[in-house]
């Protein structure tokens, strides 16, 4: 498109010129042009309907006094001459685009960001074209020339058309003209504008649909590299280093991710997804998924749903599914960091059970003190641990509770009141942050000096280590002992590790083990689920020590008519059955919770006497420790 090829300017005619004037023209060029060129011109612009083309592509808005002026300017942005003096904003946005298709060829290719402006100005001048007023321009010139007037906008607007193909191709040539990088890169930064209404539509479509035909060929080649190597890895998990495969396809995508991005934008712009990012996206999901849930290889399922998320943000459903799977990985890998933090934990504490037991047997001076130097150790990774507060402090309470358990023991048994000194004096140093455990230890201490300062030595010291079952006008209370910590770490990462996916079109999702229904033939630690009708809470627990429970035993009547008792924490009670009960005193309010359709509980079984003294023996063997409910 270029206004010095027009018929019009070939033969120095004017659009209010007649068909004889146009004919004298055409014979008086003859003598110095092409005859056979101006011989087409003139055929053109003398027959109604070819000329329409011809109108439209001429600045019909233009007096003939001005024309000169547009094609001095173009002949100084052809000759690299300055051009500021020139204003042609007064013209309509037809003509001035026109006027820069004119000069495009002479475009500076050198710098991005003026293709970048060059095409947005183009693609709103277009924009703004009105059919209906160069249809008016169109017949007033008309009826000046004497021909006849135009009566299809169809006409007009086909026209418009030709203008339209004429600027993709202008463009087409100036991208292609780039190197691949280059094309990539403006490519994108105009798909990043394409959400700019101010810029317009239809150009910048043009030219991203013409990128995406130039790179077809090689969209498709890197697609099935990608695929391949998808495929490659979730068949071979077992026998490659899956980390360094997983690196090679994250780097793939990445690359073919910047060469896609374009079409990406703008499909998303328009409502539609990209068809060749829904298939690589949605294969490498499922390796993601299949390396988490069958070879619990979190980090390269991590490192896959990362690259995910960061490359296909232009398809929002899935975007949305990829979000929550990256949740879902973190718990898991959070909860299995938790577990690989807290093992020394639990070692620990079996090995301080033990000291207990042995020593509450017989005295054994040095077995004391490795039981005090035990307590030192856990105590300080109790408080670097990953627990929440409240499970940090019933830990350390409950690990304070068994060793001041061993000093009650050899006092009152065998009236070794210096041994049972020296552990409650190792007790107050290590747990007098704790303001309850305190004023309790300084009694204790206060009374085994006295003790021990007494004529009557043979005066017991007693002191109440455990409670059993009592029942009141609310629930009934049970006392939690030392060795309900297991039960405590447990709860402390209790169902963090289940899937929030949502559901996807391959059906697959995040999951960390099967449950199984409920009975007492499991062993404890094994998830489980069961069917209920209705709940209760039967028994409140409580630390020693304590008057305020801090988690009950509820009585479930199954959907088969049975019984199930489920221990959980007053707060998860609130939470999830009703927020209403009133359970943290014995006197506590309640209702019986019934459901029209059964609900189904899940967790993990716990034996009933390690949550709380004789709890076994007013519910059954085996209780569900609850981790959720739907």
């Amino acid at each position: 498109m270029d206004l010095r090829k027009s018929p019009f300017r070939l033969l120095g005619a004017s659009v209010e010129d007649s068909r004889r004037r146009i004919v004298e023209l055409s014979e008086k060029k003859a003598f110095f042009l092409d005859s056979s060129e101006c011989a087409k011109a003139r055929a053109l612009l003398t027959n109604p309907q070819k000329r329409i083309a011809a109108e439209v592509q001429w600045p019909l808005d233009v007096a003939d006094d001005d024309i000169e002026e547009i094609f001095d300017y173009i002949d100084d942005v052809a000759s690299g001459n300055s051009v500021d003096a020139y204003d042609f904003s007064e013209y309509s946005s037809l003509t001035q685009l026109l006027i820069k298709l004119s000069c495009i060829e002479y475009a500076d290719t050198s710098d991005l960001y003026k293709i970048k402006y060059l095409v947005l100005n183009l693609s709103r001048l277009f924009e703004d074209i009105d059919s209906e007023d160069v249809l008016s321009d169109v017949n007033m010139n008309r009826e000046l020339s004497e021909f006849p007037i135009v009566e299809n906008l169809s006409d007009i607007e086909a026209a418009i058309q030709t203008i339209r193909q004429d600027t993709k191709a202008a463009l087409s040539g100036i991208m292609q003209a780039l190197s691949e990088p280059r094309y990539i890169e403006i490519a994108t930064m105009l798909a990043e504008s394409y959400q700019d209404k101010y810029s317009g539509y239809l150009i910048i479509e043009d030219v991203i649909n013409d990128y995406s035909l130039y790179f077809s060929h090689k969209i498709e080649e890197q697609k099935q590299d990608i695929l391949d190597m998808v495929q490659f890895a979730s068949e071979s998990i077992s026998d490659i280093r899956i980390g360094d495969v997983v690196s090679d396809i994250v780097a793939k995508v990445k690359s073919w991710d910047k060469l896609v991005q374009p079409i990406q934008l703008v499909n998303q712009e328009q409502g539609q997804e990209e068809s060749d990012s829904r298939e690589v996206a949605d294969a490498i999901r499922n390796l993601a998924i299949k390396l988490e849930n069958d070879f619990h290889e979190t980090e390269a399922a991590i490192s896959l749903t990362n690259v995910l998320r960061d490359c296909f943000e232009e398809l929002p459903v899935f975007y949305e599914r990829v979000q929550e799977d990256s949740e879902t990985l973190e718990r898991i890998k959070t909860d299995r960091d938790n577990e690989k933090a807290v093992k020394p934990i639990i070692d620990e504490l079996e090995r301080i059970k033990v000291f207990c037991e042995s020593i509450k047997k017989k005295t054994d001076l040095s077995e004391v003190e490795l039981l005090i130097s035990k307590v030192r150790h856990v105590n300080a990774l109790l408080k670097t641990s990953p627990f929440d507060n409240e499970s940090k402090q019933q830990l350390r309470v409950a690990v304070c509770n068994m060793s001041r358990d061993v000093a009650v023991t050899v006092h009152n048994q065998r009236q070794e009141t210096s041994v049972s000194i020296m552990i409650i004096r190792a007790l107050i140093d290590e747990f007098s942050d704790i303001s309850s455990v305190n004023t309790r230890l300084q009694g204790d201490l206060s009374e085994l000096l006295r003790q021990q300062q007494a004529i009557n030595a043979s005066r017991s010291y007693s002191t109440k280590t455990s409670s059993s079952s009592s029942s009141g006008s609310g629930i009934g209370c049970l006392v939690i002992i030392g060795f309900i910590i297991v039960a405590i770490i447990i709860s402390s990462f209790g169902g963090s590790g289940s899937s929030s996916s949502s559901s996807s079109s391959s059906s697959s999702s995040y999951s960390t083990s099967s449950e199984v229904l409920f009975s007492q033939n499991l062993s404890a630690g094994t998830k489980v689920y069961a069917k209920i009708k209705s709940i209760e809470p039967v028994y409140g627990i409580y630390t020693e020590g304590s008057s305020i429970n801090t988690a009950v035993c509820c009585k479930c009547t199954t959907s088969t008519g049975g019984t199930v008792w489920v221990y959980m924490t007053v707060k998860e009670y609130n939470t999830y059955i009703d927020a209403l009960a009133k359970l943290s005193t014995n006197d506590g309010e309640y209702t019986v919770k019934s459901y029209s359709t059964a609900k189904t509980i899940h967790g993990t079984v716990a034996k009933a006497d390690s949550l709380a003294v004789s709890l076994g023996s007013n519910t059954s063997t085996y209780v569900i420790r609850f981790s959720s409910i739907d």
